[in-house]
């Protein structure tokens, strides 16, 4: 069982959609505030109200752990809105006192930081650093990385980067915070589509992120690491600097290597892979890919379980670069469901998207609503989704006809409102042809008839990658 003990840094992280909202912390606490007897008695404080919203989820997610609830993200999601209810509430509560204080100012502007309005929370901490005279304090650092976190949400990036440029000019900086204005400010400019922009901060954020501490170890974990790479190499693939996207996956690799990790060491080859096909540089690809699973066996120090994990990934992709780059093979199709008798070289000039999946796979189940969303969104450029599967001979525990499986398919498209055609096989020739080895496999066919993308599985991220390199296909000549 999942336990629902989360660090307040974790939730605040998970809830906020800035990021990472601490304040006046060393150590990624919120400030407690200690009030005298005679005080309780009275209305309560603005540091009280703070403290009040910026608790609850800890404190309700501590009582989930004692009473051994079992995580769930419905219920997870349920304290959020509780949460932010709770902090609007209180943020009306002090501002009905009529707040002139810098520190009730400063307060209130957490306040309404917690209870995402952002714009509130934008003029409340600007009025504070205007009463507090004090630059170098821990709460007028707290004012301006809030801002600017805030400012970036709602797309007034002057605002955002002066407030940034101020806190970088400032004492005390704590490194956390630095890396999550940069990782907000690279997500606002991106939204924009202003790519050389959000490349500055992409590049400030992951120097950050590799930065040694005094003890030569990296401030930052492999996750904080590898986001924050991955991010700036899709910036400069967007860009179409394929030498930047190179060198910064190169970076990645290298600081896996330092930590080491090889799942993480494992995630950047493959994306470096893809990148060097993408490029047209296959015999390169195919030496990284060598390499590595060298460089794996020696980082693996006898831990033959994460190497043989990471290489049976490695040695998927040996098989995919046997497709990646080269002209699509022909599906063999015995039976079409939505769709009239098709060839891929028909499809020549639009881009092509092949699901493999099957009706038995859990994983590829969960990532229906995510094909047919990207479906949605693509469908409208001239992209072709085709779901391939093939006859199994069961479907939900027991044996099937060809016939009874099509019924079955037939049936399953309609229930899901799945939009696009099945191709369906009677033997593993696609699968083979294609270099599936497992599924969900997702493969993308460009414009030219060339395979520029082979992936497996299902997980976090898997959505935004397909999405990421559908808008680069699609707006390719």
């Amino acid at each position: 069982m999942t336990s629902f003990h989360i660090s307040l840094l974790a939730v605040l992280t998970l809830s906020s959609p800035a990021g990472i909202f601490s304040v006046l912390s060393q150590n990624q606490q919120t400030l407690t505030v200690a009030a005298s007897p005679a005080a309780r008695t009275a209305a309560p404080s603005a540091a009280e109200l703070y403290e009040e919203a910026a608790t609850y989820e800890q404190k309700k997610f501590k009582k989930f752990e004692h009473d051994k609830v079992a995580f769930d993200p419905k219920l997870r999601d349920e304290v959020v809105v509780q949460r932010k209810a709770l902090a609007a509430k209180n943020a009306g509560l002090l501002a009905a006192r009529g707040v002139t204080t810098p520190a009730d100012t400063f307060y209130l502007g957490l306040l309404y930081g917690l209870g995402d309005d952002a714009p509130n929370t934008v003029k409340t901490m600007q009025r504070y650093l205007t009463l507090d005279t004090a630059v170098e304090s821990d709460k007028a650092q707290s004012a301006r990385y809030t801002i600017a976190k805030f400012a970036a949400t709602l797309d007034k990036l002057d605002l955002a980067e002066e407030m940034n440029a101020a806190f970088l000019k400032h004492q005390p900086q704590k490194p956390v915070e630095h890396l999550a204005l940069e990782r907000v400010m690279v997500a606002a400019y991106r939204r924009l589509k202003q790519n050389e922009r959000a490349a500055v901060h992409g590049e400030e954020a992951l120097k950050l992120a590799i930065a040694p501490s005094p003890a030569g170890k990296p401030l930052f974990g492999p996750q904080e690491i590898y986001a924050v790479g991955v991010m700036l190499a899709s910036i400069y693939a967007d860009l179409n600097q394929p030498a930047k996207t190179e060198s910064t996956l190169r970076q990645l690799q290298n600081a896996a290597i330092n930590m080491p990790s090889l799942p993480f060491y494992n995630d950047a080859t493959i994306r470096l892979i893809d990148a060097l096909v993408d490029a047209g540089r296959k015999p390169e690809a195919i030496k990284t890919l060598d390499d590595a699973i060298q460089q794996e066996g020696i980082m693996a120090k006898g831990d033959t379980q994460t190497l043989n994990a990471v290489l049976a990934l490695l040695r998927r992709k040996q098989s995919q670069l046997r497709v990646q780059g080269e002209q699509a093979p022909e599906l063999i199709v015995s039976k079409w469901i939505g769709q009239n008798q098709l060839k891929i070289s028909d499809l020549r000039g639009q881009v092509v998207l092949l699901d493999f999946w099957a009706t038995w796979c859990g994983p590829c189940i969960a990532a229906i609503p995510e094909i047919r969303q990207l479906n949605e969104k693509f469908k409208p450029r001239g992209v072709v989704f085709l779901g391939v599967t093939k006859y199994y001979g069961y479907a939900k525990g027991r044996p099937l006809t060809p016939p009874q499986e099509l019924a079955f398919l037939e049936n399953f498209k309609k229930e899901n409102n799945l939009p696009y055609p099945f191709a369906i096989s009677d033997n593993d020739d696609n699968a083979v042809n294609y270099a599936v080895a497992a599924i969900p496999t997702t493969v993308i066919i460009d414009r030219k008839g060339i395979v520029r993308f082979i992936g497996t599985g299902y997980g976090p991220g898997s959505e935004k990658r397909l999405n990421d390199l559908l808008e680069k296909i699609t707006s390719e000549q």
